[in-house]
């Protein structure tokens, strides 16, 4: 997984958004500065991408077996 941060030098507005692909938080970048009425200076914008692990669930704790006597 790949965290996008978008933080706004002028404002201190912070934008986060998680992304399974890095092409995918690429694409979020490239789009997050070509939209809008008033086109996006980069130099107004720190932008950040992390690697976040994907956590996986815990396994099942094992239950104890217990021996069985034969009547």
């Amino acid at each position: 997984m790949f965290e996008v941060i978008i933080a706004s030098v002028l404002t201190g507005r912070v934008v986060r958004k998680t992304f399974e692909d890095s092409h995918l938080a690429d694409r979020y970048i490239d789009q997050f500065f070509a939209s809008g009425t008033i086109r996006r200076s980069r130099r107004n914008f720190r932008v950040e991408v992390h690697t976040r692990l994907r956590l996986t669930p815990a396994a099942p704790a094992a239950r104890p077996v217990q021996a069985q006597t034969a009547a």
